[in-house]
Order: C-alpha cells, then sequence, then structure tokens
C-alpha cells in the first residue's frame, strides 16, 4: 500500500466546508444584517478588532463566576445561529459559571472571548467558563462542527482535584452528536486550567495554536485526521493551575506523571508539529503514536514533520510498526538534525486598520444584498470611499454572497473584513467574483496598510466544463466514460485553458490577507505587481488553476503561514471530474518567488499541483534570504515538489513530498529540482518522501538527514516588519476605552454606541427565537 492511495481517498474527506457558505444565504434575510454588527472589543493579543452580532451579556449572562450563566449562554447560542446559521459569539472579559455541558460551536460560527498569555499576565482579563458540574460521561463541554472556531477562552473545573480527579470527558472536542468527525477546526489561545482530558479533535485539517494548560490525563488527542494540520505553541504544565487557585504543584505532578499523556496522536496524514512543551518530570508520555482503528476496521497510522519539542519525550505503541506499510512516509523529528536548533519561526501578528470605524456594507447608506443575484460592487465603494474619508476603518461583509463585477481598490488603511475569525475556510461572508473581462488587474487591490480577512471567494462563471476535453474517441471520458488517470496518456494539447484575473493584487506596503477560502479560482494572490514590503498572507486555502501565490516586485520582509493550495476543493464542493486533476497535474502551480528578500514562511503546502513552490528569476531579480518551516508538497502526478532555478541563501526546514510515474510517456515527477544554471544555496534540513524511487533529487542539493554530522547554516537576517499597529493605549479612535469600545460610522447603521465597555443591545424579537 502506497500513501497516494490514502492521499486520493482522503481528499474525499478534506475539503467539505468552502461551500458551506452558500448555502445558508436566505436565511440571513431573517434580521437586519446592517444593522445588527458592531466592534465589540479589541483582541488582548495582538490588538486586533473583534465584529460580532451576538453578546453573551445581552441575553442575561453575568460573568461575575456566581451566577448560572447556563441558560444565558444557551439564549445566545441560539441568536447566534439566527437567520444566516453563521456569525460570531462574543463573551466579555469575565467569569461565567455554568452548570451543564454540551455547548455546540455550529459550522461558520465562531466563539470568540478575550485571553491574555497566561505566561506573561494573570487572568483578571481573561474570559474563564466556569464548568462547575459532575461530569456527565461523553459529553465535553464544547462540541466543535465542521469549520467552527473557538478563541480566546479559557475553562476552570472549581470541582476538579488532583490527588482525586473527576474524569470529565474532553473540554473540547471536535465532533458532533450526530457525527464522528468534523474537519477545519480552528482552536486557537486557549487555557485549560485542569481539565482531565483537554481537546479532542477528529478530522482533517485542523489548525490548534496558543494552547496553555494544566491537564491531568491528556492534554491534546488526534484521530482519523486527513491532511495537513497543524499543531503550533502548545504547552501543558502544572503551573497554570497553581497559578489560577493554587492548586499544590507537587500534587499536580504526582498524578499527570504517572498517568498523563501530553499529546496522544492517532492516524494523521502529514502533520506540523512546532514548538510543544510536555515536561519530563510531569508527563508519564510527552508524544505518544498509536494505530488507529476506523469505524471499518481499518488501521491507520500517523507521519508528519515536528520541529522545537522543547525535550518532549515520543514513546510509541507496542505493535506499531506491523502496521506501517512499505514506503510509508515517516514521522520526522527535524530537532534530531544537526543545526536545524538554529532556525525559528514565528507565527505572524494579525493585521488591522489603525482605525476601528466599522463600516457596514449591507447597511441602508451603501445598500448591498448579499443574495448573489444584485451587483453590490457600488456598495463596496461607497463604503470604502466613506472609509477612505474617514482615514481608515473596517469594511464590515456580513454572511450572504456578494456579487463583485470590477475591480475595488482597498485604499490605504481599509481592511474589507468578512464574518469569520477561524483559520482558512469557512467564512459565510462570500465574495462572488465576476469580473472575467478585468483581467489585468484583481477583484480586490489593496494599498498601503490595506488588507482582506474572513472570506471566501467563488468565481460562478468558473464552470467545470472549461477543463473537459472535446469530444473524441482518443479521450472517451468526455463521452461519459471515466479517463484512468493511472494509465492513460494527459490530453494536454486538447486541455482548454479559461483565463481569470488575480482575487487579490498588493500595490503598496504592509497589505495582507489572512484567514480565506478559494472556492475555484484561476489566479489567487499577487505581490509581485508591485512592491509590497512587509505583507502578511495567512491562512489561505483553496483552488487556483493557474498560480495560488506569486510574491516579486522587489517585495522585502514578507511573511507566509498557514496557506495550502489543491484542486481538491473546487472538486468537492462543486464538481467531482477528473478533468479538474488532470488539469491540476499538468498546469496548476502553488507559490512563484520571484524578485524578493527576507521572505519567511510557515507550513505551506500543496495537493495534486505541477509546482509545489518554485524558485526563479522573474526578469527583475530572483529570491534571496527565504527559509521554509514545512514545505508540503503532495503530488501526485505533478512535475516538481521544488523547482529551483535562481535564487540564494534558501532554507527548508521539513520537506514533505510524495510523487507517482506519470502517465505522460514515462516521464517521472522530482520530489526536488535544481536547475543547472542555479548557482546559490539551498539546503534542505529534514526530509519525509514517498512514492517512486527514480528522479527524486536533480542537482547539488545540500540534503541533511540525521546522520549528517557536518551541516552548512545559513544565517538569515529577517527585519522586524513594520506592522502599524495600533497602540489602544494611545490611538485617538481607542484612547480611553481599553480595549473594548469602538465607533460605528453614523451612516453605517441607525444604532450608534460608544464607551468604555459597551455591549450591544439586539432586536428583542430576536432572543429566544429558535431555528
Amino acid at each position: 500500500m502506497k500513501k497516494i492511495i490514502i492521499a486520493v481517498i482522503s481528499v474525499l474527506a478534506l475539503f467539505l466546508c468552502s461551500g458551506l457558505s452558500v448555502l445558508n444565504v436566505s436565511a440571513a434575510e431573517k434580521y437586519d444584517a446592517g444593522s445588527s454588527y458592531f466592534v465589540v472589543g479589541n483582541d488582548l493579543n495582538d490588538g486586533g478588532y473583534i465584529v460580532a452580532s451576538v453578546n453573551v451579556k445581552d441575553y442575561g449572562a453575568k460573568g461575575d463566576g456566581k451566577t448560572d450563566d447556563t441558560a444565558a449562554i444557551k439564549e445566545a447560542f441560539s441568536a447566534m445561529v439566527f437567520g444566516a446559521k453563521a456569525g460570531t459569539i462574543y463573551f466579555p472579559a469575565g467569569k461565567y459559571r455554568v452548570t451543564a455541558p454540551g455547548f455546540t460551536v455550529l459550522s461558520g460560527c465562531s466563539l470568540v472571548g478575550q485571553r491574555k498569555d497566561p505566561d506573561n499576565s494573570d487572568n483578571e482579563e481573561d474570559t474563564v467558563i466556569i464548568a462547575d458540574y459532575i461530569n456527565k460521561k461523553d459529553v465535553p463541554l464544547f462540541y466543535m462542527s465542521e469549520c467552527s472556531a473557538l478563541i480566546d477562552i479559557s475553562v476552570y473545573y472549581p470541582r476538579q482535584k488532583a490527588d482525586k480527579p473527576i474524569k470529565y470527558a474532553p473540554t473540547i472536542k471536535s465532533a458532533t452528536t450526530t457525527r464522528e468527525i468534523s474537519n477545519f477546526v480552528t482552536v486557537k489561545n486557549v487555557t485549560l486550567y485542569n481539565s482531565f482530558d483537554g481537546i479532542d479533535i477528529r478530522g482533517g485539517a485542523q489548525h490548534c495554536t496558543g494552547i496553555r494548560g494544566t491537564v491531568l490525563n491528556t492534554g491534546l488527542q488526534v484521530s482519523l485526521n486527513a491532511e495537513v494540520s497543524e499543531f503550533v505553541d502548545i504547552k501543558f504544565s502544572a503551573s497554570y493551575w497553581n497559578k489560577y487557585d493554587g492548586t499544590s504543584v507537587d500534587k499536580i505532578k504526582a498524578y499527570t506523571k504517572a498517568n498523563a499523556i501530553g499529546f496522544k496522536i492517532g492516524y494523521t496524514d502529514d502533520y506540523l508539529m512546532y514548538n510543544l512543551s510536555f515536561p519530563k518530570d510531569e508527563f508519564a508520555k510527552g508524544i505518544y503514536y498509536y494505530a488507529d482503528k476506523t469505524s471499518t476496521g481499518q488501521t491507520f497510522i500517523s507521519y508528519g514533520l515536528s520541529f522545537n519539542l522543547n525535550g518532549s519525550e515520543i514513546f510509541v505503541e507496542d505493535g506499531y510498526e506491523e502496521f506501517i506499510p512499505e514506503g510509508w512516509p515517516k514521522q520526522v523529528n527535524i530537532d534530531k538534525v544537526k543545526n536545524s536548533d538554529k532556525y525559528s519561526f514565528e507565527e505572524p501578528v494579525d493585521r488591522y486598520s489603525t482605525k476601528n470605524t466599522l463600516f457596514n456594507v449591507r447597511s441602508k447608506a451603501y445598500g448591498a444584498t448579499g443574495k448573489g443575484s444584485k451587483d453590490d460592487t457600488q456598495a463596496f465603494r461607497k463604503a470604502i470611499d466613506d472609509a477612505k474619508k474617514n482615514g481608515g476603518g473596517i469594511v464590515f461583509v456580513p454572511a450572504g454572497t456578494y456579487k463583485i463585477t470590477s475591480s475595488i481598490e482597498v485604499p490605504d488603511n481599509v481592511e474589507i473584513l468578512g464574518d469569520w475569525h477561524g483559520y482558512r475556510t469557512g467564512s459565510p461572508s462570500v465574495i462572488s467574483v465576476k469580473n472575467k473581462t478585468d483581467e489585468q488587474n484583481a477583484a480586490f487591490v489593496l494599498g498601503n496598510n490595506s488588507g482582506v480577512q474572513g472570506l471566501t471567494f467563488i468565481l460562478p462563471e468558473h464552470a467545470p466544463s472549461a477543463y473537459i476535453v472535446p469530444e473524441g474517441e482518443e479521450y472517451g471520458y468526455a463521452n461519459g466514460k471515466t479517463y484512468d488517470v493511472w494509465k492513460d496518456p494527459f490530453p494536454l494539447e486538447s486541455l482548454t485553458i479559461t483565463e481569470f484575473p488575480w482575487l487579490v493584487k498588493g500595490d503598496g506596503k504592509g497589505c495582507w490577507v489572512e484567514n480565506i477560502c478559494i472556492t475555484n479560482g484561476f489566479n489567487g494572490i499577487d505581490f509581485a505587481s508591485a512592491k509590497c514590503d512587509d505583507f502578511v498572507i495567512k491562512g489561505v486555502w483553496g483552488t487556483c488553476m493557474n498560480l495560488g501565490v506569486k510574491i516579486g516586485g522587489g517585495s522585502e520582509n514578507g511573511r507566509i503561514a498557514y496557506t495550502f493550495f489543491t484542486y481538491g476543493t473546487w472538486w468537492e464542493n462543486i464538481r467531482r471530474t477528473q478533468d479538474l486533476s488532470l488539469y491540476s497535474y499538468r498546469c496548476s502551480d502553488g507559490y512563484y518567488l520571484g524578485n524578493c528578500k527576507n521572505i519567511k514562511i510557515l507550513s505551506a503546502a500543496t495537493f495534486g499541483l505541477h509546482y509545489g513552490m518554485r524558485f526563479y528569476n522573474d526578469g527583475m531579480g530572483a529570491p534571496e534570504n527565504i527559509s521554509v518551516l514545512r514545505m508540503l508538497a503532495d503530488m501526485p502526478f505533478g512535475k516538481y515538489g521544488i523547482f529551483a532555478e535562481a535564487g540564494d541563501d534558501i532554507s527548508i526546514v521539513g520537506l514533505s513530498t510524495g510523487v507517482n510515474s506519470t502517465p505522460d510517456a514515462g516521464k517521472i515527477s522530482n520530489y526536488l529540482y535544481e536547475d543547472e544554471n542555479f548557482g546559490g544555496k539551498l539546503r534542505v534540513y529534514g526530509q519525509n518522501y514517498w512514492g517512486n524511487t527514480e528522479n527524486k533529487i536533480c542537482g547539488d542539493v545540500k540534503i541533511y538527514g540525521y546522520d549528517d554530522v557536518n551541516t552548512d547554516y545559513i544565517s538569515h537576517d529577517f527585519p522586524k516588519p513594520d506592522y502599524y499597529y495600533n497602540d489602544n493605549s494611545s490611538s485617538e479612535d481607542n484612547s480611553g476605552k481599553k480595549g473594548c469600545g469602538a465607533s460605528l460610522h453614523p451612516e453605517s447603521a441607525a444604532l450608534l454606541i460608544t464607551g468604555c465597555c459597551m455591549y450591544i443591545i439586539l432586536a428583542k424579537k430576536r432572543k429566544g427565537e429558535k431555528i
């Protein structure tokens, strides 16, 4: 059995979420999306704005640590799904006592609170859920549905004892009462002060980051996980519980050293573990690999890359090796590669406008309908024009589908923000792009320090039929027969290329694209047509049948994190046709890096593309000083995982790539190809390869593994980007409001509320309504 067989099967289960945002649009008309959203606060970690339509305090939650807030929170959850069945529910700082578990965060929904990094602060301004109930078997505190997010929340069990633990169900579980797995779950900046079992993740494409806490049994468990999950910046220690209520560290350690597992990992397809900490003197097992049995009786094991484990010990289940198929990829611990410890990577901090005034495109002043049929281009331009006059601001896009027919310029210091706070995919705020004729521009053109965030893009005119070859005996699948990708030659000469413009183009310094899904794009993000210093591209997932990301224009000091390009998003959500994969194998590329310098990349991935990542001279120059942690290029019938034509000082810390012989005249795919004219340094520290054994590496490439005594470290210089972050303590917009107040543009809604610690009063008719 080869990995590629599983990959092809797995992709069917992966890309279930990007289309969900289109399904519930009509229900959004049940309430006034033009006046229901407000800036309810600032993220205490990076200062970014929290925009929400539901605040639990408006439904009677007190957050005083004494009142039973269970009923109020349930009522707020009902309001969260009112109408569009998607949105953001906000928990202001406070202690919310609940007396029953089982809260479900539905698809397209984000639960957002306030949490400071517990390593550097106390919990006085945090959102803490006080889980004050007796154990209910198998009922977690939070159920996470597909494409849902839980961010900036802390949890404390007041009845828990270190010496005689209550065996509570997991605090967070990525499943529902009716479904075993949930894909695309975001758990970010969560503190688990004294959970028995912390987080139980089942399903693909999970993103867990910024997790802290004390756990008595299992901190994090993942299983049945198909493709590309990230587990980053996770630390468990007895000190967190001790700091919260004074519980003895010695008592905690006495139990955890005998019983606790930091990270229990079953079937997980190409994971990234980075910056994990499970101290040896506190855990029976730091990281524990086990064979995962599915409901059908099949057994799978995990593989991927780990880096910066901080001494956490690794254990493997007895008999684990017998389940590893021949040629299966490995569990690669990059910490074992000499000199890899000299590299470090940090997630780029979220970007945002320095002005927190909200301009809602659905307000009466602008008139966007979000129905997908009416052209909303002018409504966006009106809102953007007001934001420009304001010196910047947030142009907010509530749940709905917005038809855009020509290019929209986003001026300096303006953010286009959708109703989604999670990573990559799931936003119910959909941009339907129909500017096919505007091929030289983009749907959104970003000025200095402007960006787009929390959106789903779809091209309604980009039909799968464009990639079906003409009828004829030689290519029978166009006549209703199935094309055999494993045996038949590629009909490249008959494939039709339909060109569409870029979705986002940078035209200035400090621009950003964050947390977007591209359902069926042609070109994705262009940061090469202009110089875009200090750019950020983070949390991008989707299909780009031509090119996903292009960096050049002399851009410096850019950051890319958590991005993935594949034909599968389109294939799964609109139409499953072999022609999409055939075209992708021969014509679709992930990342082009041309004339750019000082670029740092954390977790870039591709599946089923022609090129995974290409370093080249674009006519103006070649890339210099580039470092990548975790590059995944799962071909399976593409040509190059990494294609290096030009550049210098390029480090790849952790390369995963798998190939198979292409059915095109016996040609062989390449893991990594270095052109004969490539004259710079390219170094790979730690690799994970699978597939055929021919032509894996071409060129004079330095590949370092566990046994290499002498490794060549490339010293990178990455100047800290000037992100122009808003200082909440001194800016004119936030002065005196301490991160919990904001202004609403007078023409953006009928209701204007300002002042410190304001909370939004929603329409009374919405309370108590059930879906």
